[in-house]
């Protein structure tokens, strides 16, 4: 800023360029203030937006462990399953003893030896495809819920690196803007005392002129 002044008529500095210079002072003055605080807005609703993002995150991470659990309650209905053939497999070979005990003709205990067998067999069929299923189920779903874990787990820390990365950014940028309101604050402590020199020169000035 050019704060050459005009010397008045008889010693001192003009009072209007005096003025002058002061309404130039604090238009720039009002005008760095509001840049800087514009700056400063801009900071913090990215700031805001970051920390929504990390919300979010976390409750994608939140939906992940209830899918987990949901996973667990379903490898437990399987083992359930499981259990409840073996209990039909025990069944099936006490009600074969009954036959064996109740049927003394040799011949019609063979039949039946023979049918139950086949029984036995096709139970024994089914029983084992249920099982393969829900394990090719339970398998299925530790891939997927292990697949789902990993990319939520990467999404998580690269926005936690993101939201550390921009919270280091403004908090850098809000000291870079605190420092420049101390510079323009000295600035204008410096200026007042300056005027305030000035107009002391010329009060002094015109004091001695009376004399």
């Amino acid at each position: 800023m050019d704060n050459r002044f005009r010397s008045a008529a008889f010693g001192g500095f003009n009072r209007q360029d005096v003025m002058d210079y002061l309404e130039r002072a604090a238009k720039e003055h009002d005008q760095q203030m509001e840049e800087l605080r514009a700056r400063l807005d801009q900071a913090q609703q990215e700031t805001a937006q970051l920390r929504d993002q990390l919300t979010q995150a976390q409750e994608q991470a939140r939906q992940a462990r209830a899918e987990l659990e949901q996973n667990t309650a379903d490898r437990q209905n399987a083992q359930e399953q499981s259990d409840l053939l073996v209990q039909t497999q025990e069944e099936l070979t006490r009600l074969r003893g009954q036959i064996a005990r109740l049927e003394p003709d040799a011949v019609a205990y063979a039949a039946i030896k023979e049918r139950t067998a086949g029984i036995e067999l096709e139970a024994h069929r089914r029983a084992q495809a249920i099982v393969d299923e829900a394990q090719a189920q339970v398998e299925q779903l530790h891939r997927e819920q292990a697949l789902w874990l990993e990319r939520v787990e990467r999404d998580y820390y690269d926005l936690r690196a993101q939201v550390g990365t921009t919270v280091t950014q403004a908090a850098s940028e809000m000291e870079r803007v605190r420092q420049g309101l101390d510079n323009i604050s000295l600035c204008m402590n410096n200026q007042h005392s300056a005027l305030e020199r000035l107009m002391q020169t010329a009060k002094s000035d015109s004091s001695a002129k009376k004399d």
